[in-house]
């Protein structure tokens, strides 16, 4: 049986999501040049349907936007 080649990009996606949702409630534990540069490198792919391209580009924001309000709450 052949496996479809978009399980694995979906599977990243599902994985990513998951720690993203989890570091915007934890922030302190957000490193975030990690995140946006394995967002940045999902979307770099060519196999990921529009709906997933979709759910990076939000995911990449929520990270942009916790960082923001990271720094408001320091200052």
């Amino acid at each position: 049986m052949q496996k479809k080649p978009m399980d694995y990009g979906r599977s990243d996606i599902g994985e990513l999501e998951r720690a993203v949702n989890t570091l915007v409630h934890r922030p302190v534990l957000i490193r975030r040049e990690y995140w946006r540069s394995e967002v940045e490198r999902l979307l770099g792919r060519t196999d990921i349907t529009a709906r997933d391209r979709l759910r990076l580009h939000a995911l990449h924001d929520l990270l942009g936007h916790v960082m923001e309000e990271g720094c408001v709450h320091l200052n």
